[in-house]
């Protein structure tokens, strides 16, 4: 029998697309522009349909204590019919009590407010809405942000807490929260001479952990039937294929993280995960060990988030 451990926080990966092209993406969103690459739906509804068998998501009795399962990309208004509901109904059906959180940059919520906000009523998620232009709110992108955003948060089914926390009316188990990313923008890879995605290779793991973990130490993450360590590493296999770089011998000790196969476990593999959650491994050595390439959100400017 296979030995279920707790996770407090765990993403689920459901696309690379997005209307952003954030520099540093934890997902390599701004690198891919199709859904070539992205997981498979079935084998990542499989995966979420066994993962109780394996993980168990941390319990409480107040909700904030409880653990919280997010789906990640990507953006999530690009997967919205297609994954992102399929998805976060399979989540509830199989961890019933867990918190579930659906990340956005937001720019697109207002278009589909109603349809939004009466699905997250129905299955008591959450959403995290993220203010990737914080540092530059009288650009166009910003100006544009805030405009939708607005037309979003007075929808009248919406009732405000404060300016960062807001749920749907009689149901405070439906939250929106506005989310400013602290104070660091972490990154995990370099770019090169020749525009190639390279690993900072560090040989630092705990401090390339403490400088460039944008995932955070105490996340993990599935993308299809695989659970890794981190987002990065997850998306990795995806995002160097999308570059053709699935052959980079720079990034071949990265892709060998021996990630659990959720439908097919390795017991082995699996106590390796358990061992090593939420501390430095080697592969972590791939983000940056720098504090001076650390970037603040305020410090992010429309040129770092979109292309035009």
């Amino acid at each position: 029998m296979i030995k279920q451990y707790e996770l407090e926080l765990l993403n689920i990966i459901y696309g690379y697309k997005c209307n952003y092209e954030c520099d540093g993406c934890c997902v390599g969103s701004n690198h891919i522009k199709n859904d070539v690459n992205d997981p498979d739906f079935e084998k990542t509804m499989n995966a979420i349909e066994m993962l109780p068998g394996v993980i168990k998501m941390k319990e409480s009795d107040d909700p904030w204590q409880r653990g919280c399962i997010t789906l990640l990309g990507g953006e999530p208004m690009m997967y919205w019919k297609t994954n992102i509901m399929p998805y976060a109904r399979q989540i509830r059906k199989y961890f019933p009590n867990t918190n579930i959180n659906i990340f956005s940059n937001g720019h697109l919520l207002y278009k589909h407010a109603d349809e939004i906000i009466e699905f997250i009523d129905e299955i008591n998620a959450s959403i995290s809405i993220s203010k990737h232009v914080v540092g530059d709110m009288e650009s166009k992108l910003g100006q544009h942000w805030q405009s939708n955003i607005f037309e979003f948060l007075n929808n009248s089914r919406i009732h405000k807490i404060h300016n960062e926390h807001y749920h749907v009316k009689n149901n405070v188990n439906a939250n929106i929260h506005i989310y400013d990313g602290g104070d660091k923008w972490f990154t995990w890879y370099r770019v090169d001479s020749e525009n190639k995605i390279k690993p900072y290779a560090s040989k630092n793991p705990a401090r390339s952990m403490r400088y460039g973990c944008a995932s955070g130490s105490a996340c993990s993450a599935l993308f299809e039937n695989r659970l890794y360590k981190c987002s990065s590493l997850a998306s990795l296999p995806g995002l160097l294929k999308n570059l053709n770089q699935e052959n980079d011998q720079d990034w071949e000790h990265y892709l060998n993280y021996p990630y659990v196969d959720i439908l097919s476990v390795d017991p082995d593999k699996l106590q390796f995960f358990a061992d090593t959650f939420g501390k430095p491994i080697s592969q972590c050595d791939m983000c940056n060990d720098q504090p001076a390439n650390v970037i603040r959100w305020t410090d992010r400017k429309q040129s770092n988030i979109l292309k035009v």
